[in-house]
């Protein structure tokens, strides 16, 4: 993974032959948004940011002179003339150069030639074994439905929302809340409030969407909840809720769709911290890779963005913050950036050849899991699923692990097998047992149509201390497991996933806590 001088910025974002890693954007807007402007279409506000807000590309209609190609308007914005100032990310093992200190790089922290570690040969790196005294997690309780059949359909992961980050779950104060895309009667996001026991304590709160959202990301905040969601038709709008599940904002836009800068999908991931709002949008166009970062107030105002461009990443990328800033990462890497998005700290390239990836906030650091391309290019087209840890400052602690071998595939709304865009069918909580791993089976074959959820757990060094142990029923199985997420209190995790109704077409979420044992 090649770093690239800064001259480049702005051509990166403009031309498909660009590779390697660039950042782009830091400049502070002072624009606002218009809290009572009128609802198009009653989804919610049409405010934005002022036009002087920042941003990266050409204006529309504007040639581009690095290959002539006129912009149709639709994936460019900002001033070609005056670029911003682009940064590079810092040398380290796993970009690709061999840099003063290191003896190889081969791009990736992975033991194999090239150690992890940026040397020849030597010993592989030798894990610590498990703690035997390390705490284990059992169910609390039998699995909850949580919504009927009446509300969700399979619809829900087949376009109604991308096939990242399909629904959202948040701890916060002993108390869970799940937010989802429901589309009977009618397309709405809707967020219910739980205990422990999955029983209702406040909600369903809703919203409709007549046009749908892309994508959501939904998370604990100070307060409360936080939800950032995204429309190709509306753009980044935010909502936000207490504890006890009021309200507290509804839909407010932070961006319009018109102000993108550059032809990116629309919020696949976010957090919240300090004061600042981090929405991360991904996308993959004309052979371009990369995630734009927007910043905004608690009023809702812009503070600043970046745009990174890569040679190899996955669009299923998440955020969690880190101290007064954020970390973002995928199953590739993982970036740190202080409260200015400047980049503090990157993790290099953890892997290549990944399907889907998420991170997690753990003691000591972050957490990253991920799929594997598949292992063989014929059917069931099994993927084995690795981990890695990396401390405060974004460097790995030990080599990528593999914890899990020859899963069967996942398969994507229309039938496919997961590619590299589709949805991560993992998820990753820290908790008080250390880090929870849960992950769908996927699809053995003709014969096995759907597969169990499962969860184990991980000690510090990625050695598994809770063995496999069903989400669902004892053998009951899901064709939908790609719909999961994962969250942890005080007392242990809990998850949440779709299951196939009674009736085809049909589906239901159901939850289920798990907690450490004596």
């Amino acid at each position: 993974m090649n770093r690239v001088i800064p001259a480049l910025a702005l051509v990166c974002i403009a031309l498909p032959a660009c590779s390697g890693i660039n950042l782009t954007g830091n400049a502070e807007g002072d624009g606002g948004v218009d809290a009572d402007a009128p609802r198009p279409d009653g989804i919610g506000p049409d405010g934005g940011a002022d036009d002087d807000s920042g941003g990266e590309g050409l204006d529309a209609g504007e040639e581009d002179a690095a290959d002539g190609r006129e912009d149709d308007g639709e994936d460019a914005a900002g001033d070609a003339a005056d670029p911003p100032e682009a940064a590079v990310l810092p040398a380290v093992c796993g970009d690709g150069v061999v840099d003063p200190g290191e003896e190889c790089d081969d791009g990736d922290r992975r033991d194999d030639a090239c150690r992890w570690d940026c040397r020849l040969g030597g010993d592989e790196f030798e894990y610590p074994p498990p703690d035997p005294a390390a705490p284990r997690i059992a169910p609390s309780g039998p699995p909850v439905a949580i919504t009927d059949d009446s509300e969700v359909s399979l619809r829900v992961s087949s376009g109604f929302f991308r096939d990242c980050h399909p629904l959202g779950l948040a701890a916060n104060g002993g108390r869970f809340a799940v937010a989802y895309p429901a589309d009977q009667p009618y397309e709405a996001v809707r967020v219910r409030f739980l205990d422990r026991d999955g029983r209702t304590i406040a909600g369903p709160w809703e919203h409709e969407t007549p046009w749908g959202l892309p994508s959501l990301a939904f998370f604990a905040t100070g307060e409360g909840y936080g939800m950032l969601a995204g429309s190709y038709v509306y753009g980044i709008q935010r909502s936000r809720f207490a504890s006890d599940g009021a309200a507290l904002e509804e839909f407010l836009t932070l961006r319009s769709h018109e102000e993108s800068p550059i032809p990116l999908a629309d919020m696949v991931g976010g957090a919240a911290t300090s004061g600042r709002w981090l929405a991360v949008s991904s996308r993959f166009v004309l052979d371009w890779q990369g995630w734009r970062f927007e910043a905004f107030t608690d009023a809702g105002a812009p503070a600043g963005s970046l745009v990174l461009s890569f040679d190899e990443a996955t669009e299923c990328v998440s955020a969690v913050p880190a101290g007064d800033g954020f970390a973002v990462g995928d199953g590739t890497q993982v970036v740190v950036l202080d409260a200015d998005l400047r980049v503090a700290s990157w993790s290099g390239a953890l892997m290549h050849d990944v399907a889907a990836g998420v991170m997690c906030e753990a003691p000591g650091g972050f957490w990253t899991a991920w799929q594997s391309r598949p292992v063989s290019p014929d059917p069931p087209f099994v993927r084995n699923v690795w981990v890695a840890s990396v401390d405060p400052n974004g460097a790995p602690r030990f080599p990528a692990r593999q914890i899990l071998t020859h899963v069967p595939r996942a398969i994507t709304p229309d039938g496919d097998s997961m590619g590299p865009t589709a949805a991560p069918a993992i998820a990753l909580a820290a908790g008080p047992a250390g880090v929870a791993l849960v992950w769908w089976e996927g699809v053995g074959d003709d014969e096995t149509p759907g597969g169990p959820v499962m969860l184990l757990t991980l000690d510090p060094w990625g050695n598994v201390v809770t063995p496999a142990t069903p989400v669902l029923a004892e053998g009951e199985i899901t064709t939908m497991g790609w719909v999961l997420a994962a969250a942890a209190d005080d007392l242990g995790y809990a998850v949440v996933t779709a299951v196939q109704g009674e009736v085809l077409g049909t589906a239901h979420l159901v939850f289920r806590h798990f907690a450490v044992t004596p």
